[in-house]
């Protein structure tokens, strides 16, 4: 082989074999490569010193794997097929929503429907139901206190200018009421009476004379003592508004809807 023979050589050893059919045996020897998942390097290293004709079938072959590599590739998520989507349920009035919840209008629709078929009877026990809910334990026993009908000692605990009327409420709802029926969150008396008058179930009445050493219990206690002198520092005049506290006439029909508990001791 001449010197000049030798320049002629390809300096890769991998690389395609002179004359014709080179392209089929390339193609033959080179398989591997593209098994590898790297045809387009192959395919680069085997155009070089190839005639005219072997570039345009290789061109070809490459657009032929580019098309193959393009449908094998992941594609978006917006382009995945979708399951079918269930249709919407419908939810016109007295139908719930497609989520399983009830509606506002298919609730006041239930309501509507309910009101054209209940009996007074059933009327007032879901009024009662609905009330049971919206009371706490210690509430149900101040109630059960009064439910015969007596009257409790109730006292506010007002401040206003030395002279001229008392127009602030310092304390409210101060009754032994709560203590005497053995609630056992005294502190939350006031708070307990304010519910229960909220409610309608209890009502407010004139001072009675009668329960006047219970006024002055009331008066005696620390707190109260204690909010007094604050009103004296704040150059305010204390005022004590005695009043009474029972049931009402709503909560004695309350109670009576309630089937069944006077009967029992508690």
């Amino acid at each position: 082989m001449s010197k000049h023979e030798a320049d002629q050589t390809p300096a890769d050893a991998d690389g395609p074999a002179e004359g014709p059919g080179s392209f089929i045996g390339f193609v033959a020897s080179g398989a591997w490569k593209l098994a590898t998942g790297a045809p387009r390097r192959a395919m680069d290293l085997a155009q070089k010193g190839l005639s005219e004709a072997e570039k345009l079938a290789l061109t070809t072959l490459r657009k032929r794997m580019d098309a193959v590599a393009d449908d094998e590739a992941p594609h978006d998520e917006d382009d995945a097929p979708q399951p079918p989507s269930r249709p919407a349920a419908a939810t016109p009035s007295g139908m719930a929503a497609a989520s399983g919840r009830l509606t506002a209008a298919a609730a006041m629709a239930r309501l509507m429907e309910e009101s054209l078929e209940q009996t007074a009877e059933q009327a007032l026990e879901r009024l009662a139901l609905r009330t049971v809910r919206q009371l706490v334990p210690d509430e149900a026993r101040i109630l059960a206190a009064l439910v015969d009908g007596h009257s409790a000692a109730l006292v506010h605990v007002g401040a206003g200018p030395l002279v001229g009327p008392a127009s602030q409420r310092w304390l409210e709802n101060l009754s032994p009421v709560g203590r005497e029926c053995g609630v056992r969150l005294l502190d939350q008396i006031p708070t307990y009476l304010a519910n229960l008058r909220n409610l309608g179930l209890l009502e407010s009445g004139d001072e009675d004379k009668a329960l006047h050493l219970k006024y002055q219990l009331i008066e005696a206690d620390t707190l109260v003592r204690k909010t007094c002198g604050e009103i004296e520092k704040a150059g305010l005049r204390v005022k004590f508004f005695r009043r009474t506290i029972r049931i009402s006439e709503a909560g004695k029909a309350f109670w009576n809807a309630c089937e069944g508990v006077g009967n029992q001791s508690w």
